[in-house]
C-alpha cells in the first residue's frame, strides 16, 4: 500500500468514526469520566487499525496515519482520551515489533503531546479552531515526526527521509485539517443544539413565571383594592349624613383612584398576556351595532360629568360578525375611554359604515387635544405618551393603544389614525373578514 492510499484509508476511517465520536459527545459529554474514556477507546482503536494496515518501508519500519488520529484525539478530547488512545497504539506497535518500534512509540507520544498542548491552548477554552490553526498543528506534528526518523538506523533514516518527507509534510497536515474541521463542525452542531434546548427551557420557565406573576398580581392588588372600594362605599352609604360636602368629595377621590388603579392593573395584565400569546380566542356571533351602543352608554356612565356630546351614526344597518368578544369590547372601550379622556368639550362621534371596498369600519373621532405629527409614528408603541413626567395632565401608563393594536391584529383587523394637534383625532378599525 502506498503512503497516499494509506492516508486515504486512514482519512476515510476517521470520517466514519467522527460520526460515532459525535454520538458519544452528544450522549455522554456531561459525564466527566465516561466521556473521555469512550473517546480515547474509539481513537485508540482507530490508530490500532491504521497500524495494522501500514506502508512498509522495510521489515519493522512502517508508516501509517496514527499521527493524525492521535493528535486530533489529544486536541479535541484532552489528556485522558489521549493517554488511553496512545497506550492502545503503543501496545499495537510493540506487538508488531521491528527496528522502527522506538520511532513508532516516540511518534505516538509526540503526536498526543502536541494535541494535548493545543487542547489547553485552544480546545479547553472553546476557542474557534479555524483552518490555519488546524493546519499549523498538522505541520508541527509531522515536522516532529520527520525529525524522529533520525532515530532509525542511518541508512534506513536517509531512505525514509527521501521517500516520505514530502508526502508527510503535504498530505498529513491536510488530513489533520480535514478531519479537524469535521469534528469542529460536529461540536458546533452539538453546541447549537444544546443552546436551543437551553433557550426552550428558559422560555418554558418564563411562561411559568408569567403565569405565577399574573396570578399573584391579580390576587395581591385586586383583592385588597376591591376591599378598599367596597368598604369605602359602605361607609359612604351608612354614614353619609355625618359628612360635610367637602368630606364627601374624599369618597369620590377614593373611588376614582381605585378605578384608575384597576385600569392600570388590567392594562399591565392584558399586555403581559398578549406578549406571551396567552389569549385564547372564542369566536361568537356579535351584534356589532348593539354592542357599540352598549359601550357608549357604559362610557357615559363612567364619565358622568363629562361635558362632551356623544353621537352614534350607524349607516351599515343591523348585522352580526363572528369575533372574540373580549378583543372587540376591549378595543372599542379603550378607544372610547381615550376620546373621553382627551376631549374637554365638543363632540365625540362613533360611526359604523362600509368603506369603498365594502368592509365594515368603526370609527371613533373626538374634538380633543389631538396628536402631533412627530409623535404619530410612536403612538402604538408600549409605554409611549406624548406628555411625560409628573407634570403631565392626563393619567395612564401608555399601554392602551399598544393593546388595541395587538388585539386588532389578533382579530385580523386594521387600525388607522388621523389627527391634528389641537383639533382632534379619529381612530378607525377596519375588519377584513
Amino acid at each position: 500500500m502506498s503512503i497516499s492510499l494509506n492516508l486515504f484509508f486512514n482519512l476515510s476511517l476517521l470520517v466514519a468514526i467522527s460520526v460515532i465520536s459525535a454520538f458519544i459527545t452528544d450522549k455522554t459529554r456531561n459525564r466527566k469520566l465516561l466521556y473521555p474514556v469512550l473517546q480515547g477507546l474509539l481513537f485508540g482503536a482507530t490508530a490500532m487499525i491504521g497500524i495494522h494496515f501500514p506502508v512498509v518501508l522495510s521489515p519493522g519500519v512502517i508508516f501509517d496515519g496514527r499521527s493524525v488520529v492521535l493528535s486530533i484525539c489529544g486536541l479535541f478530547f484532552g489528556p485522558v482520551s489521549g493517554a488511553i488512545a496512545a497506550a492502545m497504539a503503543i501496545i499495537m506497535r510493540i506487538a508488531l515489533g521491528g527496528g522502527g518500534t522506538m520511532m513508532g512509540i516516540l511518534v505516538i507520544l509526540s503526536s498526543v503531546s502536541i494535541g494535548v498542548f493545543f487542547y489547553y491552548r485552544w480546545g479547553k477554552n472553546q476557542t474557534k479552531l479555524n483552518f490555519l490553526k488546524l493546519y499549523m498543528m498538522g505541520i508541527l506534528v509531522h515536522v516532529v515526526m520527520i525529525g524522529l526518523m533520525l532515530t532509525l538506523p542511518w541508512e534506513v533514516a536517509m531512505n525514509s527521509l527521501r521517500k516520505f518527507s514530502l508526502p508527510v509534510l503535504t498530505l498529513y497536515p491536510l488530513a489533520t485539517l480535514i478531519i479537524g474541521k469535521i469534528l469542529e463542525d460536529n461540536f458546533d452542531r452539538i453546541r447549537a443544539h444544546k443552546e436551543l434546548v437551553l433557550q426552550k427551557e428558559r422560555a418554558e420557565l418564563s411562561n411559568s413565571l408569567k403565569d405565577i406573576f399574573i396570578a399573584t398580581i391579580s390576587h395581591e392588588i385586586r383583592t385588597p383594592l376591591n376591599a378598599i372600594l367596597g368598604f369605602a362605599s359602605i361607609i359612604e352609604d351608612e354614614a353619609s349624613d355625618r359628612f360635610t360636602e367637602d368630606e364627601k368629595v374624599y369618597f369620590q377621590r377614593i373611588n376614582q383612584s381605585g378605578l384608575r388603579l384597576t385600569r392600570t392593573v388590567d392594562e399591565i395584565l392584558n399586555y403581559s398576556r398578549l406578549l406571551v400569546k396567552d389569549l385564547k380566542l372564542k369566536l361568537i356571533s356579535i351584534d356589532i351595532p348593539l354592542l357599540t351602543e352598549k359601550l357608549i352608554r357604559e362610557g357615559k356612565f363612567n364619565h358622568p360629568n363629562h361635558p362632551a356630546l356623544v353621537v352614534f351614526d350607524n349607516s351599515a344597518g343591523a348585522f352580526t360578525m363572528d369575533l372574540d368578544e373580549f378583543c372587540l369590547r376591549t378595543t372599542l372601550s379603550q378607544l372610547l375611554d381615550n376620546a373621553f379622556k382627551y376631549t374637554e368639550s365638543g363632540t365625540i362621534t362613533v360611526k359604523i359604515f362600509h368603506d369603498k371596498y365594502g368592509r365594515i369600519c368603526i370609527s371613533i373621532s373626538d374634538m380633543g387635544i389631538g396628536i402631533s405629527e412627530e409623535f404619530m409614528n410612536k403612538i402604538f408603541e408600549p409605554y409611549s405618551q406624548e406628555a411625560t413626567g409628573y407634570t403631565r395632565r392626563y393619567e395612564g401608563i401608555g399601554l392602551g393603544l399598544s393593546i388595541v393594536k395587538r388585539l386588532c391584529e389578533i382579530m385580523k383587523a386594521e387600525i388607522s389614525v388621523e389627527s391634528q394637534k389641537g383639533i382632534g383625532s379619529c381612530f378607525t378599525v377596519t375588519f377584513h373578514a
